[in-house]
């Protein structure tokens, strides 16, 4: 009711929209000068272009933030994926089990830029691989990242892993034949 500040009179009397990846801070840009007020002035619009140099794939946190007369600060934020085009590379965004630590068995979760073959090998600290798996065709980012891929936990044997430290690492082969591959690790506590 106060109406929206953005006299730029230090940082609370100002909009600003801010860019993260996880924690990192990507972008901060005071957007005063591009407020609108086409109704009257407690309601504006900001019209703004994303910044250059954001990477397609990847997860973006966007927060914008402002202030009224009263100095009364408020902001929202919004969760991103910037999306691409066809030609982008195959990428590896994020890639965790749940649950880790693992007592039984596991799914391993993937963000990934495109439509992959996916394989899993598992290692002892030692560099000895103990599990392949595979589970067969191109999964699509979407099954990736939301069904994932499971494991049961058990080695190629069939035994039960013992506790412990263990690497795995994750191959993605695109439909172009391009790859690329992430080393991660997980842990055993029974």
């Amino acid at each position: 009711s106060s109406g929206i500040n953005i006299t730029r009179l230090g940082p609370s009397r100002s909009i600003l929209l801010r860019i993260e990846e996880g924690t990192r801070l990507v972008a901060l840009e005071d957007l005063a000068d591009a407020v609108s007020f086409p109704t009257d002035y407690r309601t504006g619009e900001v019209e703004f272009s994303l910044p250059s140099g954001l990477e397609t794939g990847r997860r973006y946190t966007m927060t914008l933030e402002a202030s009224d007369n009263r100095d009364r600060r408020a902001g929202a934020s919004l969760e991103f994926v910037l999306a691409g085009g066809a030609g982008d590379r195959l990428r590896i965004d994020r890639v965790y089990n749940v649950p880790n630590p693992i007592d039984g068995d596991t799914t391993f979760l993937i963000e990934m830029s495109q439509p992959a073959e996916v394989r899993i090998r598992i290692y002892t600290l030692g560099g000895k691989l103990i599990r392949e798996i595979r589970p067969g065709g191109f999964l699509s980012p979407g099954e990736a990242s939301s069904t994932g891929v499971y494991w049961d936990g058990h080695d190629e044997d069939g035994d039960r892993l013992a506790n412990g430290v263990y690497f795995y690492r994750l191959d993605l082969r695109g439909e172009a034949g391009q790859s690329t591959h992430r080393i991660e690790r997980l842990a055993v506590i029974r």
